[in-house]
């Protein structure tokens, strides 16, 4: 019987399994289920006398998640984020240790995952994603390096945020983020705020579909084709772009983000400028409600943005700013009557 733990081998007798350290012709019988705190801590004790170290002091032994988590700490995955990145990651790591840290990774259920989510406070629903986020960020490593058969984070849901739809960004928050932003993540967010098209959108635009001042897109959710002329904003950023691969948006060897790569990113440049939990469906509210404000019909609106109905464009245009579209609808007013002598 193949037990997937270093050295450790399980026998069958009639009614029972009996688990060994084998090892350079020694062999040492192990008490316990794989996994179990007696199991581990005999195993850990074993292990380290072969590999000429001391066991783990700090309750962390191997096949716990605090091993896993150390482990990747000391990783080159780790060790290559942005300073920003890694504190972002420890600020909800590091409080498991204390949680988690002897529990062996067999324990480490989608259920117990689930139950933690729940436990961050109901009023904070931005919190307990980032943290199950940043948890999934460490047993995505740990399934890829063996420490994990399956990401027990997979099977649990971020926590759906209740609100009238997706929400724009404020002005001030805008500012920000074009202001420190740069690389993939800053022609992605000025892709979308130009061009008011969706995530995925942004990111299978190319360079072969620009011509006449615009860009051809043709949206992943509708099929629908669309010509969007190019802001000079837009068009000015643009300019800056080396083009090195096919797609607009792509990483630094060249190749296309997947939509959930760039989640990753854009996530982690969020908090690193302090725009957390500002969604990059918002850009889209954002585009539609600039539309609306320039004195676009919603006809118009629609025509760059892909709304299906002209009841969603209505709805993504609700925000727009009511003292400029009442000052302009005045104002069509005013001049109407003066031109009818009224």
């Amino acid at each position: 019987m193949k037990v997937s733990i270093p050295f450790v081998q399980a026998y069958r007798s009639r009614d029972k399994i009996f688990y060994y350290y084998r090892r350079s012709g020694v062999r040492v019988r192990l008490h316990g289920e794989p996994g179990s705190p007696q199991f581990m801590s005999t195993y850990s004790k074993i292990h380290a006398s072969f590999e000429g170290t001391s066991p783990a002091t700090d309750g962390n032994a191997y096949g716990t998640f605090g091993y896993m988590l150390t482990g990747y700490y000391a990783s080159p995955e780790f060790r290559q984020l942005a300073d920003s990145t890694k504190k972002y990651y420890r600020r909800y790591l590091d409080p498991l240790r204390e949680i988690w840290g002897k529990v062996a990774l067999e324990g480490l259920t989608s259920r117990v995952v689930r139950a933690w989510r729940n436990k961050f406070p109901q009023d904070k629903p931005g919190t307990a994603n980032a943290a199950l986020s940043s948890l999934n960020s460490l047993c995505a490593w740990g399934v890829k390096n063996e420490f994990l058969s399956v990401n027990p984070v997979a099977k649990v849901d971020a926590i759906r945020i209740k609100s009238d739809g997706w929400q724009a960004w404020p002005e001030a928050a805008l500012q920000k983020f074009a202001a420190q932003a740069t690389g993939a993540v800053r022609i992605a967010f000025m892709l979308a705020l130009h061009t008011g098209q969706r995530r995925k959108d942004v990111l299978a635009m190319r360079w072969d579909a620009i011509s006449d001042g615009g860009i051809a897109v043709k949206q992943s959710k509708t099929g629908k084709p669309l010509w969007v002329p190019l802001h000079p904003t837009l068009q000015a950023e643009l300019s800056q772009v080396k083009r090195t691969g096919l797609t607009i948006v792509h990483r630094l060897d060249g190749q296309p983000y997947t939509d959930s790569g760039f989640a990753s990113l854009w996530n982690r440049a969020q908090h690193e400028y302090d725009c957390a939990n500002l969604p990059f469906h918002g850009l889209r509210r954002n585009a539609t409600q600039a539309l609306y404000e320039a004195g676009c019909t919603p006809q118009q609106v629609q025509a760059i943005t892909g709304h299906e109905t002209l009841e969603m464009v209505a709805h993504y245009g609700k925000g727009a700013n009511q003292k400029m579209l009442a000052k302009q609808a005045m104002g069509r007013l005013v001049n109407r009557r003066e031109d009818d002598g009224v």
